[in-house]
């Protein structure tokens, strides 16, 4: 897990959970499915959506960890040179990267990188020739690619984390995805960049894992009470035997 952390704004939301399957089973999941915008800037766009995931019930017992699985889908990028100097010049280290990282509102869970090589072949540009970054003509050259899949899974049993997301409301997780060069310039010379990020799905999966709570078992209950028709036939019963005994001692005796 690396300790890459950036402070970086929210640009979408999304929130999606399902409810748990069972009320008091060793574990509990969640997931759902977002889109990170697209995006564009100078040099590192950033494309971001948050969404929620219910905290653990308390009352179900203790939440010993937490298990997460996102999945970022393939991100399509385009990133376009635009040569501010003289002079024909090579673009000799074209080389992004791409980072997607998962962050709740008070620190970061995982982040991870995926650089990219688009040369050799190196392409050649020619010096400035309209005196303003207009990505176009011969002095700017557009890369066009994609960066695979990204994945971020672990499960963590830090008490911190596991007290945020204890509660009876909902954890909200930011998921990024962002462009950044590897080598600062393409090639020699001074350029101007203008990249654009797709639009990109992603897919989330929490699981949390407790011990249940113990029920404690109340013991015996207080005799019930009879109901009206039970005294009833109980009192007349006693009435019956009542009467009975009492002939038995009027009766004559034979002599």
């Amino acid at each position: 897990m690396s300790a890459s952390r950036r402070a970086i704004a929210i640009t979408g939301f999304v929130a999606a959970a399902a409810m748990p399957a069972g009320a008091l089973a060793d574990t509990i999941s969640f997931n759902g499915a977002l889109m990170l915008p697209a995006a564009g800037g100078e040099k590192n766009p950033l494309s971001s959506a948050v969404f929620s995931v219910p905290q653990f019930d308390p009352a179900l017992g203790t939440l010993d960890a937490i298990s997460y699985h996102v999945v970022r889908g393939v991100l399509d990028f385009s990133w376009t040179v635009d040569k501010e100097t003289s002079g024909v010049g090579a673009l000799t280290s074209p080389d992004p990267s791409a980072r997607t990282s998962l962050h709740y509102f008070g620190g970061q869970l995982d982040t991870t990188t995926q650089d990219l090589s688009l040369g050799p072949p190196y392409q050649l540009v020619n010096g400035d020739s309209d005196g303003a970054p207009d990505f176009a003509g011969s002095d700017a050259h557009t890369f066009l690619g994609a960066f695979p899949l990204a994945e971020l899974a672990d499960t963590t049993v830090d008490p911190f984390l596991l007290s945020v997301f204890t509660g009876s409301g909902a954890v909200p997780l930011e998921l990024r995805a962002w462009f950044v060069l590897v080598a600062g310039q393409p090639g020699p010379g001074i350029y101007a960049h203008d990249t654009t990020l797709s639009a990109s799905a992603a897919q989330w999966f929490f699981q949390y894992e407790y011990t249940p709570a113990v029920i404690v078992d109340p013991g015996p209950g207080p005799s019930p009470v009879p109901e009206p028709a039970t005294l009833s036939l109980v009192c007349l019963g006693a009435v019956a035997l009542g009467l009975r005994q009492r002939r038995r001692r009027t009766a004559p005796r034979a002599l």
